[in-house]
């Protein structure tokens, strides 16, 4: 995995910005940007694959996965996430295809992000 982080600004008790680029995934590889969120939060994010991915938003409660944003293919997205709960949530990008491809992206609003 090649990781550049870009910009990271974390300050206590506020919101986290981050960008990270040249993010390798091989075929089958799995990458997480997970996060903590209050009720209110509004999370943006972005990213950009050289290569079709599969991408979800997702948080557990107990056993059980719930996806604010559906599973989808896409090489591109962009979008905006109310927060409902305080919670921990994450993004996550799957290479489900037979080539190695880069992905960057940026998150802005979280809490402290933890990269899987």
């Amino acid at each position: 995995m090649t990781t550049r982080l870009l910009a990271c600004l974390m300050l206590s008790g506020c919101a986290t910005s981050a960008v990270v680029i040249d993010n390798v995934l091989d075929p089958g590889e799995v990458r997480e940007a997970c996060f903590t969120a209050a009720t209110g939060d509004v999370i943006t994010y972005r990213f950009e694959a050289t290569g079709m991915v599969q991408f979800n938003m997702h948080y557990h409660d107990g056993d059980q996965v719930y996806y604010p944003i559906p599973e989808q293919p896409a090489r591109a997205d962009k979008g905006r996430y109310l927060v409902a709960q305080n919670r921990g949530y994450c993004l996550m990008w799957t290479n489900a295809g037979a080539d190695s491809v880069t992905l960057d992206f940026a998150i802005d609003g979280a809490g402290s992000i933890e990269y899987h």
